[in-house]
């Protein structure tokens, strides 16, 4: 079981450390497209279910 107050499961790929957030862009509707360091090949994009709860969790409210 990971911590969550620093994992995030952005979707059904990707489980990502708060530390490793480099940037954030607006994507399509209400995702969010997540540059990690180190960088990775593949498209980190945060679905829409879950973006509304990924923000909440940036800002330390609790999910």
């Amino acid at each position: 079981m990971l911590d969550t107050s620093v994992f995030f499961r952005i979707n059904r790929q990707f489980i990502v450390n708060v530390n490793a957030i480099k940037e954030m862009h607006p994507y399509s509707k209400s995702r969010v497209k997540v540059e990690l360091d180190p960088s990775i090949d593949l498209e980190t994009i945060v679905s829409t279910e879950r973006s509304a709860e990924f923000k909440k969790w940036l800002v330390g409210e609790q999910v």
